[in-house]
C-alpha cells in the first residue's frame, strides 16, 4: 500500500489536476502512454491479462491498486467506491476500476505541498530523519531507522541529511516510477511464463505420444525423512513429484500451568484486547489483534494469563476463537504460550510462567481465527439507523465497540484508545486538528470520552449532510458487526500480567492496525524449526510442530536453489480434518524460513500430505 496515502488523502470531489505534474507522472514511467492506459496495465498486472474475467476480490487489493496509480482518496472515499462497484460481492472488474480512476483526480503538487507541511512537524522547511521515519510508519507498516536512513540517502541530493520540498517530490515520483516498473516487469514475466508454458505443453504432448504404453511409476512417500526417487539405479534428490506425510497423528497431552502459590503478593496489570477479522478479506483469514509492550525495570518472574472475555459483558458478540500469545525481544521469540492456565487442563484460559530480565518485550496475541466470520443468518438486514437516527440495536453495537476500545476498562476512552477507533474506521491518525474538532463536538471529561459522548459523536455525524447511513454501517462493519447487528467478526479477550519482583512495570497497548505481522511470523517460524520435526520435499525443507493447542508449519528453500518461490500443495482429504485446510491448500515456500500455516485441528491427531505443485 502507498505509504503516503494517509498524509495527502482527499475526498474524491476535491482537487484540480495540474498538467505539469501529470506530465512528470507519465514521464516517470519511462514508456509514456496515457493515464487510462497506465491504469488498465496496472489492473491487468494485478488480476491477469484476461481483464474480462479478472476482478479485484478484496478491498485491500482495490485500495492498493488505486493508490498505485498515483491517486490518494481518503479511506472513507475508497470504501464508498468499493461498496458501489462491489454491490454483488463479486469484486471490482476492469471497467469499474477505470471508472474510479476517471472520477478520482491524480494527486497534484498542491496536495503534495500540503502533505509536506503536514509531516514537517517543526515547520523548518525540511524533513529530518525522525520526521521521515514517522511519515513512512504512518501507513501502518513499520520501518526501522536504518531502512529509513538508506531510503532518505537515495533522495537527499545535496547530502545534508534531510529532504527539502523538491527532494520530497522526487521521492513521491520515484514511488510512482517503481510502481510502473513493477507493473511492466510483471507483464514481461507473464509473457515469458506463457511462452514457457506453451513450450512445456508441446514437449509433454510429444512425451506422452512416445510413452503411451508405459505404466505410471508410484509416487515415493516418506514420513519425517527425505523422499527420493530411483534414477538409473541410483538415489537422486526429490523431484517435483515427491510427497511427504506431515504429522504424527497424535496430539501432545496438555499440562496446565498452575498459578504461583503467593500470586496475591505479586504486582498485577490487567488489560483487554480483541482479535478482528478484516471485513474485506475474511476469505483470506486476515486477523488483526491488539498487541502490547511489556516494560520491565528489573529482573522478575512473570505469570501471564489470557482468557476469553465473558460473553455477558458484550451484548452483541456472538463469536468463538482460539487464543494464543508469544513474548518477543528484539524480534526474537522468548516464550510461546501453549498451555492451559489454572488447576484444570480443560480451562478456557492459557498461561505462561517465565523468568525475564529488565527491558522491553513485545507481547503479541495471535490466533487462527477460523470461526470468525461476517455472514448474517437472516435474509433481511437489521436496521442500525432509521431516518438518520440510531436504533436501539445500533446503539447496542456501538456500546460493544466502545468496550472493545476501552482497553483498561475504566469506562472512558482516552486519546490513545480513541486513536484505535479512528484508525480502524478510517485508517487515519487522530491528529491534533481532529482531536480539537472532537473537543468542540462532544463533551470530554479529563480529556476522555464516556459512552454517552461516544454515541453522541455518531449521532452528530449522521446529522451532517455529507455523512450517510451507509457510512455508519461501514464503521460497524469495521469492528466485525454483520448485517444481523451481531459481532461475529471480532473476539474480545482479557490479558493479565503478574510480576513477583518488578513492582513498577508497564503494559502499554498498541494499535491493532499496526500489528507487527512479520515479527510474529518469523518468530513462530524460528520456534517451529527449533522445536518441531522436519522433512525434505524437493528443494524445500518443511518444519512442523504439534502442540496441545495448535499446529505450526514452516518452510524454507535450499540456499542453492532458484530464487523463485516453490509452490506446494497440502492435501487433507485422506487424513484428520484441520479447521483451516479444506481438502487442499496451496502454500509458497521462499528461501528464508517463514511461517506457512498455523492450524487448529478439529479432531485429536493431525496428518496430511504435502506435494510439490509445478507451475
Amino acid at each position: 500500500q502507498h505509504r503516503m496515502s494517509s498524509l495527502y488523502s482527499k475526498n474524491s470531489s476535491s482537487g484540480v489536476k495540474r498538467s505539469s505534474f501529470d506530465d512528470q507522472r507519465r514521464d516517470s514511467g519511462g514508456e509514456g502512454g496515457s493515464d487510462s492506459e497506465f491504469c488498465e496495465q496496472a489492473f491487468l498486472s494485478a488480476v491477469g491479462r484476461d481483464g474480462s474475467k479478472g476482478r479485484l476480490r478484496t478491498f485491500d487489493e482495490f485500495s492498493a491498486l488505486v493508490q498505485q496509480t498515483g491517486r490518494n482518496p481518503s479511506q472513507r472515499a475508497l470504501r464508498q467506491y468499493w461498496d458501489r462497484h462491489n454491490s454483488r460481492r463479486t469484486g471490482v472488474d476492469l471497467q469499474s476500476f477505470l471508472e474510479v480512476c476517471r472520477q478520482e483526480p491524480v494527486t497534484t503538487r498542491d496536495e503534495l505541498l500540503d502533505a509536506f507541511h503536514a509531516v514537517d512537524l517543526n515547520s523548518d522547511g525540511y524533513l529530518s530523519l525522525d520526521e521521515f521515519v514517522q511519515m513512512l510508519s504512518s501507513g501502518g507498516e513499520p520501518i526501522t531507522r536504518l531502512e529509513a536512513r538508506e531510503l532518505l540517502r537515495q533522495y537527499d541530493k545535496n547530502g545534508d541529511g534531510k529532504l527539502d520540498y523538491e527532494e520530497f517530490i522526487d521521492f513521491v515520483l520515484g514511488d510512482i516510477k517503481r510502481s510502473r516498473k513493477s507493473i511492466e516487469d510483471s507483464r514481461r514475466l507473464d509473457s515469458k511464463r506463457d511462452r514457457d508454458r506453451d513450450r512445456d505443453r508441446d514437449r509433454d504432448r510429444d512425451s506422452d505420444r512416445d510413452s503411451r504404453d508405459e505404466s505410471p511409476k508410484p509416487i515415493p512417500r516418506g514420513r519425517g525423512k527425505k523422499a527420493s526417487t530411483s534414477v538409473g539405479g541410483s538415489s537422486a534428490a526429490a523431484t517435483a513429484s515427491s510427497e511427504v506425510q506431515i504429522g504424527s497423528g497424535r496430539t501432545p497431552r496438555a499440562q496446565a500451568v498452575k498459578p504461583p502459590a503467593d500470586l496475591k503478593k505479586w504486582t498485577q496489570r490487567r488489560v483487554t484486547g480483541f482479535y478482528l477479522l478484516d471485513s474485506e478479506n475474511n476469505s483470506q483469514r486476515q486477523v488483526l489483534s491488539s498487541h502490547y509492550t511489556l516494560s520491565l525495570s528489573s529482573s522478575t518472574n512473570v505469570y501471564i494469563t489470557m482468557q476469553p472475555m465473558p460473553q455477558d459483558k458484550l451484548q452483541t458478540m456472538q463469536s468463538e476463537c482460539d487464543i494464543g500469545f508469544a513474548l518477543f525481544r528484539d524480534g526474537k521469540p522468548v516464550a510461546v504460550c501453549e498451555s492451559p492456565a489454572g488447576n484444570k487442563s480443560a480451562s478456557a484460559a492459557i498461561g505462561l510462567k517465565a523468568d525475564l530480565g529488565p527491558g522491553d518485550y513485545e507481547l503479541l496475541p495471535y490466533c487462527v481465527g477460523d470461526k470468525l466470520h461476517m455472514e448474517a443468518t437472516s435474509s433481511k438486514a437489521k436496521s442500525a439507523t432509521r431516518n438518520k437516527k440510531i436504533t436501539a440495536a445500533g446503539k447496542a453495537a456501538l456500546e460493544d465497540i466502545f468496550k472493545l476500545c476501552d482497553t483498561n476498562q475504566d469506562g472512558v476512552l482516552d486519546r490513545a484508545e480513541l486513536q484505535v477507533y479512528n484508525y480502524i474506521t478510517s485508517n487515519e491518525e487522530l491528529t491534533d486538528e481532529l482531536w480539537n474538532a472532537l473537543r468542540n463536538m462532544v463533551k470530554l471529561s479529563n480529556d476522555a470520552l464516556d459512552l454517552e459522548g461516544f454515541i453522541d459523536l455518531s449521532v452528530q455525524e449522521l446529522e451532517e449532510d455529507n455523512w450517510s447511513e451507509e457510512n455508519f454501517w461501514i464503521n460497524l462493519k469495521s469492528f466485525g458487526v454483520n448485517q444481523d447487528l451481531l459481532m461475529t467478526g471480532a473476539f474480545a479477550y482479557e490479558l493479565e500480567v503478574n510480576c513477583s519482583e518488578c513492582r513498577n512495570f508497564e503494559l502499554i497497548a498498541g494499535n491493532p492496525m499496526r500489528f507487527p505481522v512479520s515479527v510474529l511470523s518469523k518468530g513462530l517460524a524460528s520456534y517451529t524449526k527449533e522445536k518441531g520435526s522436519s522433512a525434505q520435499l524437493g528443494d524445500c525443507t518443511l518444519h512442523w510442530l504439534e502442540t496441545p493447542l495448535r499446529v505450526y508449519i514452516a518452510g524454507e528453500k535450499d540456499s542453492a536453489s532458484q530464487a523463485m518461490p516453490t509452490r506446494l500443495l497440502l492435501d487433507a482429504r485422506a487424513s484428520h480434518g484441520v479447521a483451516d485446510v479444506d481438502e487442499t491448500k496451496q502454500i509458497f515456500v521462499k528461501r528464508s524460513c517463514g511461517l506457512l500455516l498455523q492450524l487448529v485441528p478439529n479432531v485429536p491427531g493431525f496428518t496430511f500430505s504435502a506435494t510439490v505443485k509445478p507451475d
